[in-house]
């Protein structure tokens, strides 16, 4: 079995043997009418709601989070303009353009999305989002529809990692185990 055997179509659920509710790390709902994946973590709070899957022969693909008003999405790699990426699109490819402003890509490009929520007297809560692959991709980071941020992927499929916080730092510690840490340089 390659990476593929852990997708999950509509109607074909494996069920697995629940864990000691204090082990759970999340809880996964799907539905099947119109194919929706929720996702929860340890306290029942929904830390991710992906809709709107689309996939052509040729590998590309498409996923939609749904994103609530008030929140502020961070990362993308190196990319001009505000840190918060809310209300704007960007296209990663790995290129060299001349540096200016609302030039898109720029060199390094990473697929991954922070999401911070800031409630009015409660500490701020994230999660984060990677879509692995190599294939060039594009992100709708609530821009076209102001409560969805929609990925897309022209070949490879899709693999979505969710990394749940619930602080910045939760999220990033949890990212970075994922894809490798870097070692402290020398002092000299």
């Amino acid at each position: 079995g390659g990476r593929h055997d852990r997708c999950v179509r509509p109607g074909h659920v494996r069920r697995q043997r629940r864990r000691p509710a204090q082990r759970r790390a999340a809880r996964v709902e799907i539905d099947e009418r119109p194919f929706a994946v929720r996702v929860f973590d340890r306290s029942g709070r929904e830390i991710a709601h992906l809709l709107d899957f689309a996939f052509a022969p040729d590998g590309a693909g498409r996923v939609a989070l749904r994103a609530a008003p008030g929140e502020r999405w961070f990362g993308l790699g190196g990319k001009t303009g505000a840190l918060d990426r809310r209300g704007r699109r960007f296209a990663l490819r790995n290129r060299d353009h001349p540096v200016g402003e609302r030039v898109d890509p720029l060199y390094h490009s990473i697929p991954f999305l922070m999401r911070v929520a800031i409630n009015e007297g409660e500490a701020a809560r994230a999660d984060g989002y990677l879509l692995d692959g190599c294939a060039p991709s594009h992100f709708d980071v609530a821009a076209q529809e102001r409560l969805r941020v929609v990925a897309t992927a022209q070949a490879g499929g899709l693999d979505v990692t969710v990394f749940p916080g619930p602080a910045p730092g939760d999220v990033l510690r949890r990212y970075t185990a994922r894809i490798g840490r870097i070692t402290r340089p020398p002092l000299w």
